[in-house]
């Protein structure tokens, strides 16, 4: 979270110079809460009585586990991982740079309709470990 102090009485708009790197939702209040989307740098702008106030903001890869399989982030590879990364990719849900990473299930850097198919192979224990290149199963 970020605060701006002394502007209770104000009206604070916040942007983010690249919402695809930091998402910032508390528009018109004294505070905001900051997502790290993907790694890169971007710019906050807390704009307050007309003046902008900026910060820059580095985006890192964060702390949490970095697992193929497990496109939700909940520490355990499921069908729901399958089902998200199914919605990820007829775009009925937007999967972020972590997300996307953990569904590389084959390995190739892409997220592909062969990712789904050797994550739904693992799940069916056809295969036993993830990544898994579709071709030598």
């Amino acid at each position: 979270m970020i605060k701006v102090y002394n502007a209770e009485d104000s009206q604070i708009a916040w942007v983010s110079s690249d919402s695809s790197i930091l998402n910032v939702d508390g528009s018109a209040k004294t505070s905001a809460v900051i997502t790290g989307e993907s790694p890169g740098k971007v710019s906050l702008y807390a704009i307050v009585d007309g003046k902008a106030l900026i910060c820059e903001v580095a985006v890192l890869l964060d702390g949490g586990l970095m697992m193929c399989g497990d496109v939700n982030r909940d520490e355990a590879v499921a069908m729901n991982d399958l089902i998200l990364l199914l919605r990820g990719q007829i775009g009925t849900v937007e999967l972020n740079y972590y997300k996307k990473k953990n569904a590389d299930c084959d390995g190739d850097g892409q997220n592909t309709s062969l990712d789904a198919l050797v994550l739904r192979q693992f799940l069916i224990q056809f295969i036993e470990s993830l990544p898994s290149d579709p071709a030598e199963t």
